[in-house]
């Protein structure tokens, strides 16, 4: 694993979402719904009001499924494929659940899987519940059952606490005997009135910022309550869900099971290479040449015009180099302390051009080892071009490791391949098959993370046959 100096907040899978939804309301469940940036030129409560009202503002969550104003068929085969397992919508609004997960489906039939509660003990029902502060932010204070005690916790959009002052938790206990639906509306939630089992409550954070809090009540209990802006997994509309309770979907061969807690993990159904890079979530880049000095990114370039380059993404040579010598943009560095970065670059051309073979073609076969830890498919025995493999991967500890050439690459993990046919195995980094197709540089020498195109040839010998 390299030792960084650039680093960057560990990624825990949460995909968080910088646009709103926003609806034109002209009747119940006729809404068309768009993706806008966030506007408060009116107050988010007076668009709230306004919608409850019946009005033409903003709303969330509901289904245009009308004859005037129908989804398009994305959205609604994704809606087929939840009912086929088991999904129940929750009124008329893009939302469903079943006993353990809750979906929303967009317009363009992504299924993105949301927090099944914000509840600090895992799945016990909140038995109370009202509206507090906490770090300058509303947030939840709760009840719940845990082990035959009553717990109480707090819980905001960025923080959470199993603490709870005891005057407060006295409040709570009182609540408990009021409905479900009483206890939300005197925490401040509206109730919509075209589906009286859901409540909103919006939080102005700042002047352009605000949050949404939603809640679900089904039999009189509350069921859900969430931020509808935050999703732990995304289920692209070429998946196809084959299972509920588990979350099990297909796209094309891979089959991705989502569990309620921790991590997806997915398996082949046939080969690798049968396998679109764009469902192991691998997207290449289209060629280019730069006007400046001819050099064509993604594309075959000649030995000698990469010996006289000057610049390279618009850095000079002798900046390259410098960022690339050790402790500068790692520890370990892109270069040895003395290498020449263009006569790494013109022998491994020279070397890739005369094997009849281009550097597209070598990082080709990364990015499919590459895809394999992206989707996390059970890396045992992955057959590759009739050829058994087997893929493992480490995440890094301390951040992410960016790029030298300042192209918004960067990478948290390492990828190890084994030809378990030959024996033969390598080991590289997420980013160096982003810098071997677009530049053909498969690092220096002097470091320790250089990966030639030899090695890469001896564990996919197929290519050279």
């Amino acid at each position: 694993m390299r030792l960084l100096h650039s680093m960057m907040p560990f990624d825990f899978g949460l995909v968080p979402y910088s646009q709103i939804l926003r609806a034109g309301v002209s009747a119940p469940c006729q809404m068309s719904l768009v993706h806008e940036e966030v506007s408060l030129q009116t107050s988010p409560a007076s668009q709230l009001s306004t919608v409850i009202a019946g009005k033409n503002q903003a709303g969330m969550g509901f289904s245009g499924a009308t004859a005037a104003n129908p989804k398009p068929p994305a959205y609604e085969r994704s809606k087929r494929n939840l009912l086929e397992v088991g999904f129940r919508q929750i009124g008329c609004s893009d939302y469903f659940e079943n006993s353990d997960h809750l979906i929303q489906v967009d317009n363009t039939g992504t299924r993105q899987v949301l927090p099944e509660s914000i509840a600090y003990f895992s799945n016990s029902p909140i038995l109370a519940i009202r509206v507090s502060r906490m770090c300058g932010e509303k947030c939840i204070e709760g009840l719940q059952r845990v082990t035959g005690k009553l717990r109480g916790f707090q819980q905001g959009h960025h923080s959470s606490s199993n603490h709870v002052p005891r005057s407060h938790l006295r409040q709570l206990k009182r609540l408990r005997r009021l409905p479900a639906a009483k206890q939300l509306l005197k925490a401040g939630f509206t109730q919509d009135p075209r589906m009286p089992e859901l409540f909103t409550l919006t939080d102005t954070i700042t002047r352009r910022y605000t949050q949404t809090l939603m809640a679900i009540v089904i039999n009189g209990k509350i069921f859900r309550c969430f931020y509808p802006h935050i999703a732990y997994y995304r289920i692209p509309p070429e998946g196809t869900m084959i299972k509920g309770t588990t979350l099990t979907y297909r796209n094309g061969v891979v089959e991705t099971t989502i569990p309620l807690f921790g991590r997806e993990r997915s398996k082949l159904l046939g080969p690798l290479d049968d396998v679109p890079l764009n469902v192991l979530n691998i997207y290449q880049n289209k060629p280019r040449t730069d006007e400046t000095t001819g050099f064509a990114y993604y594309e075959v370039n000649s030995t000698d015009s990469i010996k006289n380059l000057a610049e390279l993404n618009g850095i000079s040579i002798a900046e390259l180099e410098q960022n690339m010598r050790p402790s500068a943009f790692s520890i370990a560095g892109f270069l040895g302390p003395n290498e020449s970065l263009l006569d790494v670059m013109a022998a491994d051309n020279k070397w890739v051009l005369q094997q009849g073979l281009t550097h597209q073609t070598l990082a080709n076969a990364l990015y499919y080892m590459l895809g394999v830890a992206f989707r996390r498919i059970d890396g045992e025995d992955i057959i590759f071009h009739g050829q058994h493999y087997k893929v493992t991967y480490n995440r890094y500890s301390g951040g992410s490791q960016y790029s030298p050439f300042r192209d918004h690459l960067e990478t948290h993990r390492d990828i190890n391949v084994t030809n378990l046919e030959n024996g033969k195995s390598i080991e590289f980094s997420g980013m160096l098959p982003d810098l071997i197709a677009k530049y053909g540089f498969y690092e220096g020498q002097g470091t320790r993370y250089r990966l030639s195109p030899q090695q890469i040839v001896e564990v996919f010998d197929f290519l050279v046959e």
